[in-house]
């Protein structure tokens, strides 16, 4: 069976819990870390694959998955047990995604405009490519609100810095900035 999802099923899988793990990030996914990923998705379907950023001291309206963590999820978000050669080829990519939301403070919505990566003090990383969606939010008065989310890729080797951190940019409120979670995997 093939079971496929779009950037707005994915982002709607990976919500904003994080998986317990305190593993190494997994570099390369052989078909053994593949099928480590989807028993550990299919034994946890309720968790959200999906590590999040900590935007202290703001809620987290992020989060970040790696080839690992995606596959997980997937595993997690199948109607039924899947197998190797069920796995579309872009979660195991080498890359990390950082999922960020929209959402609605004081009144105001704030949309993705831009994500990106610094590394040292250094110029900053643009992502290989990043997808828009539209998120919709209604308050307690009924009144509608719309956002715009974001799904940025970056290479892994964005990780190999230790002081590396992601910046978020909306419209309508300030720009956060964090490091990536010490436990990804």
């Amino acid at each position: 069976m093939k079971f496929r999802l779009g950037s707005v099923g994915l982002m709607t899988l990976l919500g904003l819990c994080a998986p317990a793990s305190s593993a190494q990030l997994v570099r390369e996914m052989t078909p053994e870390r593949i099928q480590e990923a989807l028993a550990a998705g299919t034994a946890e379907p309720d968790r959200k694959h999906c590590y999040p950023m900590q935007f202290a001291p703001w809620p987290s309206h992020a989060c970040v998955t790696t080839p690992w963590s995606r596959v997980a999820g997937f595993a997690a978000a199948a109607p039924q047990p899947v197998g190797l050669g069920d796995v579309p080829p872009g979660a195991i990519a080498p890359m990390i995604e950082v999922v960020a939301n929209a959402f609605v403070q004081n009144g105001r919505v704030c949309s993705v405009k831009r994500v990106l990566v610094s590394r040292d003090g250094a110029q900053a990383i643009r992502p290989a490519d990043v997808k828009l969606s539209s998120q919709s939010f209604r308050d307690r008065s009924g009144a509608l609100w719309e956002g715009t989310a974001a799904v940025a890729r970056f290479p892994l080797q964005v990780l190999d810095a230790p002081d590396a951190e992601v910046h978020v940019a909306y419209s309508n409120c300030k720009e956060r900035k964090t490091r990536f979670p010490a436990d990804i995997r």
